[in-house]
């Protein structure tokens, strides 16, 4: 059921530009995150797809301090799901965006992924 409020979250997002509905949001995503990775559960891939694909399109607010979190539940992404699968949906979702900011952060996001874990899930494809 984890997949239902996580749209509904990207709803509300979506919907309003009150931050601090968007620090509420990101505190509850970073709880259920860390829940996931203090239990041992691992995130389904449309659970996934759609937490990456919101903070991936949220990871260009203004707010520097809103960044940093935004870039440290991607992080723990990679905790309760495939590294090399969050890759491909930042990689799909976060570098296609139309927000510009966005780009470069999910671009600063890959740069420190390939530096950590190698570029060995990378493609050609990626590259062009």
């Amino acid at each position: 059921m984890l997949d239902i409020v996580l749209k509904w979250a990207n709803i509300k997002l979506t919907e309003s530009s009150n931050t601090q509905l968007f620090i509420s949001l990101m505190d509850f995503f970073g709880n259920v995150m860390q829940f996931m990775i203090d239990n041992g559960h691992l995130a389904e891939d449309f659970e996934m797809a759609i937490l990456l694909g919101t903070l991936c399109e949220r990871a260009g607010v203004n707010n520097k301090n809103l960044i940093v979190k935004v870039r440290k539940l991607i992080k723990m992404c990679y905790d309760v799901y495939d590294f090399k699968a969050c890759y491909r949906i930042i990689i799909d979702t976060g570098v296609k965006s139309k927000n510009l900011k966005s780009v470069a952060e999910n671009l600063e996001e890959i740069s420190e992924f390939i530096a950590a874990k190698g570029i060995d899930c990378c493609t050609k494809k990626d590259f062009a």
